[in-house]
């Protein structure tokens, strides 16, 4: 079964290879629309089993184990594999194109994965049970109407940082596209805690134990109570399904037979480092992760597996200032060459985290654009294996989305933060915005930066990025040229401003060639500053009314 997955995957989502004369790309496509959508909810008869999470294990694989391994191995780069003909990823029941290829509401930036009013309208909360794992304070629990929240607070000390960093985070990456839970801040007294009739204690080791009032009563006590008597928390809805525990880091689940990509080749988990760096998502491991087996909304007689990023609370430089770690961003945990580099340098070595600034802004952590380079940020451990198989293709993917975000729809998410110091939603605001154009920047030079390549009778047009968000004013000069099927010259196109601004170019000329279907290929170079960027390769086949139309960008985009 899964063999015959693999293959109408790869027939579908990969481009036709063909050996071709005239020393040309042999990149060839099929004469068909891309895919947009992936199916991988087929129905599952057996559940797949729960993967657990063993944090000392983890670290060990990815400090020790897998260093060495990679050392030794010295595996070659690979590209990803679940891109459509365009170079990008279809929906899946990983990731779903939002904000890449729509607009996305303010209204909509505010509610995230809204699924449901928010509990506090749904008082008292009945709880079940102590949050297992981690180590901060949490309880499991039900508001009036049934509905299950993990209940989960601030740091002690630093109030209002981590449940509006998770509030935020699961705001901005839904908007991305990536499955998030059901995030709120809320607020509540002791009166509205009712303990259920067989809540319980469940420690990381050793038996559940009975929940009590006094246990309760202590375990509040590690929190910040207002003088009102108020508490500030975080609820956050229970997914629905039954979990089946982090996905795995690299491969697939054996048991899922929808799960035919091997996750490090996933552009949408390769891609994020962009989206990971841009928020300084730096606690990124297996448990940031969640599979839940569920039913399927329009048939439940249909099972199959979604895949979650949970637990935002450490993003927007909270780890570092929880943790008094200001390195993180910078370096891992255990960083062999910044280990060395101060041991060599006799303590001399100015490391690139000294110097952070701390905003002291209640509910900032220490959060910057200024030591910010997105080409060499680093999350805690190098545990997530995808980011570390990423090329700049998949980063560039990753920052086509996230330069989308206006500055009104960042706000609007960060407002949802509902800090009490409104110069913290300024701040936040304009940092996100100086690291999202960094971010953009950075991986736009990598690449040719063309995008939204569109047919217009005998006009191939389309929009240069790093002009249309005003990313570099380096004058830009383009030159194009048509080729049929077998790589043979069928001549130049003329360049011609485009209707939308400076942005947009034109490319008159555009002719089927004598090729099967009229396939044809344009080339386009640019030269940026007086440099050649490596050209990009757009593919054309006729459609309906024998009028060309995009079949394929390669997904290298360079010679």
């Amino acid at each position: 079964m899964r063999s015959i997955l693999v293959l109408a995957l790869v027939l579908v989502a990969l481009p036709a290879i063909a050996t071709c004369g005239g020393g040309f790309d042999p990149v060839r496509y099929r004469n068909q629309a891309p895919v947009t959508i992936v199916n991988d909810r087929v129905h599952l008869a057996t559940q797949p089993r729960e993967i657990a999470f063993v944090k000392m294990s983890e670290y060990f694989d990815a400090f020790f184990y897998q260093r060495i391994v990679r050392f030794t191995q010295q595996r070659p780069s690979v590209r990803s594999a679940n891109v459509n003909s365009m170079d990008e990823v279809p929906d899946s029941t990983w990731f779903r194109n939002r904000i890449g290829v729509r607009e996305v509401s303010l209204d909509e930036m505010r509610d995230g994965a809204k699924a449901g009013a928010n509990p506090m309208l749904h008082k008292p909360w009945k709880i079940k049970s102590t949050k297992v794992g981690g180590v901060s304070i949490g309880f499991i629990i039900e508001d009036a109407t049934g509905a299950k929240y993990v209940l989960k607070f601030d740091q002690k000390g630093l109030p209002e940082t981590e449940t509006a960093a998770d509030v935020i985070g699961a705001r901005l990456f839904w908007a991305c596209g990536y499955h998030t839970p059901d995030n709120q801040i809320v607020t509540f007294t002791r009166a509205d805690l009712v303990i259920g009739k067989d809540a319980q204690v469940k420690p990381l080791f050793g038996a559940a134990y009975p929940l009590t009032e006094q246990i309760l009563e202590d375990k509040l006590a590690r929190v910040k109570v207002s003088k009102d008597g108020s508490i500030r928390g975080l609820a956050s809805r229970f997914l629905i399904g039954k979990p089946l525990g982090p996905w795995p880091r690299e491969g697939v689940r054996s048991d899922d037979p929808n799960d035919t990509v091997p996750h490090e080749l996933r552009r949408d988990l390769r891609g994020a480092y962009a989206v990971f760096s841009w928020l300084d998502h730096v606690d990124m491991k297996a448990d940031q992760t969640v599979d839940m087996f569920v039913e399927d909304a329009a048939d439940p007689k249909v099972n199959y597996v979604m895949h979650y990023n949970v637990d935002f609370g450490k993003m927007f430089g909270v780890f570092a200032e929880a943790g008094n770690k200001i390195y993180v961003g910078h370096s891992h945990l255990i960083d062999p060459p910044h280990i060395f580099g101060s041991l060599l340098s006799l303590g001399l070595w100015r490391r690139p985290w000294e110097g952070r600034n701390n905003p002291r802004i209640p509910g900032v952590g220490i959060f910057e654009s200024k030591g910010y380079d997105p080409g060499v940020w680093k999350p805690v451990t190098p545990s997530y294996t995808p980011l570390l198989f990423k090329d700049r293709f998949d980063a560039f993917w990753g920052a086509k989305i996230l330069i989308r975000f206006t500055e009104p729809q960042i706000r609007a998410a960060v407002g949802e933060g509902q800090f009490s110091d409104r110069r913290a939603v300024d701040y936040l605001t304009k940092v996100l915005v100086e690291r999202q154009r960094k971010t953009a920047r950075y991986w736009f030079d990598r690449v040719n930066p063309l995008d939204a390549f569109e047919v217009k009778g005998e006009e191939l047009c389309f929009e240069d990025l790093t002009v249309r968000y005003d990313l570099n004013r380096a004058l830009v000069t383009y030159t194009a040229s048509g080729f049929d099927f077998d790589g043979r010259p069928i001549g130049p196109l003329t360049v011609r401003p485009g209707d939308r601004g400076r942005h947009h170019v034109c490319l008159i000329g555009l002719k089927p060639s004598t090729s099967q279907d009229g396939y044809s290929i344009v080339r386009i170079e640019a030269t940026r500053a007086g440099t050649s960027v490596p050209p990009v390769l757009v593919h054309l086949a006729k459609g309906q009314g024998e009028m060309l139309r995009i079949i394929g960008l390669p997904p290298v985009r360079t010679n």
